[in-house]
């Protein structure tokens, strides 16, 4: 046989594979830009989750979860700026590009506060996408020495928007304070970590009480050192533990 075409046999499915591989992240792309694809997913979420008092609750929603791993900033601002869509999905649109990278990060940030100006968008979606829980974002208390970071933050602290405990925590962002606070949690989250491993002194491995009391103490030390930047934790006898390797990683560390 020609040994040209035997080549051109073995390159040509890995080729294949490749042309489609590209094709599906094309159409994905494509799918989650659509503002109004992103709305009928939120509107799903929303109505799985029903209540956002546990925002925690969306990790375990693998529809929420594809969103968070395809952030769309331009479809979310378009979606939290129309009157029309229902306050929680704005939110869960708002925790769905929490994973954005610093500085896109701060693009999107910046448009927010822009919007809230404008009083396009409510306080309450606002201070979500500024101040999420800890389980969320912790960007902006990590890289507070970054000029860019620095720069955004002194801004928004000499605007009239924040309010007297925003504007507090903006200080402490500033100062490097909530930097501090977060490590003090994070240190808290380690000494507990055997009991995160559903292990522990008198309780069986797995034990769904065991559960819920190590995250009621990460709870109670997340309100000492941050009251504004607790995530609440679900009941488990409702949620259960998460099963998601993604719901493990967030509940297992911040």
């Amino acid at each position: 046989m020609d040994e040209r075409k035997i080549t051109e046999k073995q390159f040509s499915l890995p080729c294949l594979l490749l042309t489609l591989s590209a094709f599906c992240v094309m159409v994905i792309t494509t799918v989650l830009a659509d503002p109004n694809d992103l709305r009928a997913h939120l509107k799903r979420v929303s109505d799985a989750i029903v209540d956002l008092t546990t925002d925690a609750a969306l990790l375990g929603n693998k529809e929420f979860l594809d969103l968070h791993n395809h952030p769309d900033p331009d479809s979310v601002l378009q979606i939290i700026a129309d009157p029309s869509v229902a306050e929680q999905e704005k939110i869960i649109a708002v925790y769905s590009v929490q994973s954005l990278p610093l500085p896109k990060l701060l693009g999107f940030l910046g448009a927010c506060t822009e919007l809230r100006k404008s009083n396009s968008i409510s306080s309450t979606v606002w201070q979500t996408a500024l101040f999420p829980g800890y389980l969320w974002n912790t960007q902006l208390d990590e890289h507070y020495r970054e000029p860019a970071v620095r720069h955004f933050l002194e801004k928004l602290q000499r605007s009239s928007l924040p309010d007297a405990g925003q504007r507090k925590l903006l200080q402490d962002m500033l100062d490097g304070q909530a930097y501090d606070n977060l490590n003090r949690f994070r240190k808290e989250q380690r000494r507990l970590e055997g009991i995160k491993k559903w292990g522990g002194k008198g309780s069986k491995k797995g034990s769904g009480d065991n559960y819920v009391a190590t995250n009621l103490t990460l709870e109670r030390a997340c309100l000492r050192e941050a009251p504004m930047r607790c995530s609440y934790l679900p009941d488990v006898s409702t949620h259960g533990p998460p099963t998601s390797s993604a719901g493990r990683q967030r509940w297992g560390r911040v």
